[in-house]
Formats: C-alpha cells, sequence, structure tokens
C-alpha cells in the first residue's frame, strides 16, 4: 500500500514533467515555423524569436520547480543564507571597525609608536599599532586596546615625535 502511493506520488510530477518537456519543444517548433515565416524580411527578428523561445521555457521551467517543490526548496535556502549573512555581519562590525580606526591611526601622524597617551584614563606610551588593537605600556603594565577605542573615547596625547613640529 505504501508503495502504491510513493508510486502515485511521484507519477503526477512524472507526467507533468513530460508534458512540460514536450510542449517547450513543440513550442520551439511551432515559434520557429510560424514566428520565422511571418517576420522573415524583418531585421532582427531571430532576436525575437530568441526571446519568445525564453519566455516559454523560463515558464516551463518554474511551473516544473513549483511541481517538485524546488520553490519552496530554493526560498528557504535564500532566506537561511539571508538570515546567516545578517548573523555574520553583525558578529564582525566590531572587528570591522577596528580594522577601520587601525588604518586611520596609520595615517595619523600624531598618533605613532612612541607617543605617550592617555585613554580611558589609563597613560601609557604606545609600544605597537596593528590593524585591530593598539599595544599600550605603562608603569609595569602592557595595555592591548582595540582600535575602536581611540574612536569611542577622548584620547589624550601627551607627547609625540610630530607634536612640536605642528
Amino acid at each position: 500500500m505504501a508503495e502504491i502511493d510513493s508510486m502515485e506520488f511521484l507519477a503526477a510530477p512524472l507526467v507533468q514533467t513530460v508534458i512540460i518537456v514536450l510542449a517547450i519543444i513543440a513550442a520551439n517548433l511551432l515559434i520557429r515555423i510560424f514566428v520565422r515565416r511571418r517576420l522573415i524580411g524583418l531585421e532582427g527578428h531571430e532576436s525575437f524569436v530568441r526571446l519568445i523561445w525564453l519566455i516559454v521555457v523560463i515558464s516551463g521551467v518554474a511551473y516544473l520547480a513549483v511541481v517538485w517543490g524546488l520553490v519552496s526548496l530554493l526560498v528557504g535556502t535564500i532566506t537561511t543564507l539571508g538570515a546567516l549573512a545578517v548573523l555574520i555581519g553583525l558578529a564582525i562590525v566590531p572587528w570591522l571597525s577596528d580594522l577601520v580606526v587601525g588604518l586611520s591611526l596609520y595615517v595619523n601622524p600624531l598618533i605613532r609608536v612612541g607617543a605617550e597617551v592617555e585613554i580611558a584614563g589609563v597613560r601609557g606610551r604606545i609600544i605597537r599599532i596593528s590593524l585591530t588593537t593598539t599595544q599600550i605600556s605603562g608603569n609595569e603594565f602592557l595595555i592591548i586596546v582595540p582600535n575602536r577605542k581611540f574612536r569611542d573615547e577622548i584620547v589624550k596625547i601627551i607627547s609625540s615625535k610630530q607634536l612640536g613640529n605642528q
């Protein structure tokens, strides 16, 4: 009984698929015969024939996608990928922020390795600037500061090699 139900379940889409494929082939032949005969003298008629054929094929494929349940699968997959992209995008926002600020720190002439700064109430000398973090050395401590803090916090530059030149 279960085998008969599964066979009936597959028989209808298979029959519809065969009918659609035969309809596309027949439409292709009819388009080529009748439209070409009527439009043979018109310049660019081949493009028009291809356009009609493309519309017929896309319609047939879309119908088969609905018959075989591929549309719901495709919509579900696209929705899942979109949600995943949003989650990944939200997860990397802080890192991207650090990266952009790191690039701006790199071109800022006042904030260089060796400059003495105060950020978030902590004073020290910059010993390393990377794309995502800056290392500040103070009295008996090392702070690794995410670069976005240089954008979010007030930064006091106590001394810099470039400070006196401006």
